[in-house]
């Protein structure tokens, strides 16, 4: 009796960590940044409806991926508007009181282009995220939370929450422990 072999379709895990044959390395392949799970999460959100979830989703996602990404540690509990603005100065800028409360003025620190004060070799993306990551709290989570959902333009969230990831190290912040262990990931 001949034993007729099915062969199966990779499933969706095994496509994406797949190994290569006599490598004994994982690669993980990533098309763009839009197949990381918080955006994945917020695509589905918004597709059903949940508008509001949606966007404290992604604004809330990101906030900890960027605090994760550079290292940040977070000493008190402080709003997202301060946290912010402690880390426009920990970039070296000098921000007035007026904004904690003036959401233009905010606006106009995340536009500048100067890089002082951050010494490591992550200052250029640190600051890009960190400017984007403004955008999306000011634009989108902002309005959301303290004025009324119909304000909110929800037509550039995932590119603004994109914009974000394009500076961060998606590949460290949701790949690295693909891997197990003793293999490297490429």
């Amino acid at each position: 009796m001949d034993s007729v072999e099915k062969k199966k379709k990779p499933g969706f895990f095994s496509r994406l960590f797949g190994r290569k044959k006599g490598s004994g390395k994982t690669v993980v392949r990533l098309e763009a940044v839009g197949d990381i799970p918080p955006i994945l999460d917020v695509r589905k959100d918004l597709a059903d409806g949940l508008v509001k979830n949606a966007v404290i989703e992604a604004f809330n996602a990101a906030k900890t991926d960027y605090i994760r990404q550079f290292g940040i540690n977070l000493k008190k509990k402080s709003s997202n508007r301060q946290f912010l603005i402690e880390e426009f100065q920990h970039a070296g800028f000098e921000i007035s009181e007026e904004a904690s409360v003036n959401n233009d003025l905010l606006l106009e620190y995340a536009k500048r282009n100067i890089f002082d004060g951050i010494s490591d070799h992550q200052r250029p993306n640190r600051l890009e995220a960190l400017k984007k990551l403004t955008a999306l709290y000011l634009n989108f989570y902002e309005k959301v939370r303290f004025a009324d959902l119909q304000a909110v333009d929800t037509s550039n969230l995932l590119a603004t929450l994109e914009a974000v990831y394009n500076h961060l190290d998606v590949m460290s912040l949701y790949y690295s422990m693909s891997g197990e262990q003793g293999e490297e990931l490429e």
